[in-house]
């Protein structure tokens, strides 16, 4: 019966949620698809297709972007609201990503799989101590 009480106490999962420290590329992803509504509203007509290069800070603000495509009289609307938008907030590095803006049938959206560059993690320095070697 103790072991039974013991159990019942236990969380359901031993390793616990990870801290929302550090995004995943599903989690900006979806961040990417909240911003569709705002791109949406700037009532673009010409079918259109824009590369964009995103870089996110840790604060979740756009701190730079850069269209790669011909110039589009759209592209004011929507970077006013790419800078509206904000992202989760992370203690990783910059997270640097390319997505598509595309204009058919008078919708605007972005691409669904956007391409992110690889961060490489720094050497993780650890402090021993000569009484622990």
């Amino acid at each position: 019966m103790m072991i039974l009480l013991l159990l019942g106490a236990l969380p359901m999962d031993l390793i616990g949620a990870p801290l929302p420290i550090y995004l995943e590329q599903v989690d900006v992803a979806s961040a990417l698809q909240d911003l569709n509504p705002s791109l949406n509203a700037c009532g673009a007509t010409i079918e259109q297709t824009q590369p964009l290069e995103l870089s996110i800070g840790a604060n979740g603000k756009v701190q730079t972007r850069r269209w790669e495509g011909e110039g589009s009289p759209d592209i004011e609307c929507w970077n006013a609201a790419i800078d509206a938008h904000v992202f989760p907030e992370h203690r990783d590095e910059t997270i640097v990503l390319k997505t598509i803006v595309y204009v058919r049938e008078e919708r605007t959206f972005l691409s669904p799989q956007p391409v992110f560059y690889p961060r490489e993690p720094g050497p993780l320095m650890l402090l021993v101590l000569p009484g622990d070697i």
